[in-house]
């Protein structure tokens, strides 16, 4: 993953990355960013179900991560910060 070099900096934080199925599986309709975000908020509270949460998208995932900020906090979930790389 192009975060992993970032972990030398993150060393206090909680970090995992998820792979878009979106882009790995074959189908014939894609999901929007906003069922994407879904589902991914669904990863993350599985593994971490306590904030606070830091999430970071590069380019494609920049959006997902900035969706997945706006669904948390409409959750009434706070999100301590989005980087958007």
């Amino acid at each position: 993953y192009v975060y992993s070099a970032l972990t030398p900096f993150m060393e206090e934080f909680t970090v995992f990355a998820v792979n878009s199925r979106t882009f790995t599986t074959i189908e014939t309709k894609r999901p929007t960013i906003e069922h994407i975000a879904s589902e991914y908020i669904d990863i993350m509270l599985r593994k971490q179900p306590q904030g606070p949460y830091r999430l970071a998208g590069w380019c494609f995932g920049g959006k997902v991560a900035y969706e997945m900020g706006q669904q948390l906090q409409k959750r009434g979930i706070a999100v301590e910060v989005i980087i958007l790389i």
